[in-house]
């Protein structure tokens, strides 16, 4: 599932689908960021609120074996809409567990990998101060983005 051109296989999603809210179509707060697989199998559903005002962590577990678990019903929701706990996204993060277990141990020895280079931040964040609406609804956002972040010297060098 991997694929060579990872930053296009993401998008930004409509939080409060635009069939149902089309006053919402521009509104940052309901814009998030979402690979493209669950966006369409989101498709025109909204999702609970709090899944988008508190922390995925307190609506979802991820297990050091690939598992997925619910925390809430929200997190059940979600699973189940997203198909996390399907056999082929399994598959799939028991696979990067496993690289990233080589990984962690080539980092502790003090090397550099090739993943750490893929995982990183891209060089050309955009700068979100330019590309704001005319009424931005978060502008603290701008403070947060990844770019200012880098900036300050406090972005990780890989996510």
């Amino acid at each position: 599932m991997w694929a060579p051109n990872g930053t296009e296989i993401f998008g930004v999603d409509h939080w409060n689908p635009q069939a149902s809210h089309p006053e919402l179509v521009n509104e940052y707060a309901n814009l998030c960021y979402a690979c493209n697989s669950c966006n369409s199998r989101k498709g025109s559903v909204a999702l609970p609120q709090t899944l988008f005002d508190e922390p995925l962590a307190n609506h979802v577990t991820f297990y050091g074996d690939g598992e997925v678990k619910p925390l809430t019903a929200e997190g059940s929701f979600l699973i189940e809409l997203l198909k996390l706990d399907s056999e082929v996204l399994l598959g799939w993060r028991k696979l990067w567990v496993e690289i990233w277990r080589k990984v962690y141990a080539q980092v502790n020895e003090g090397r550099e990998t090739p993943l750490q280079r893929h995982f990183g931040f891209p060089d050309n964040l955009p700068d979100l101060g330019k590309l704001q609406p005319k009424e931005n609804t978060r502008p603290e956002g701008i403070d947060g983005s990844a770019l200012r972040r880098r900036l300050r010297g406090e972005l990780p060098t890989s996510y």
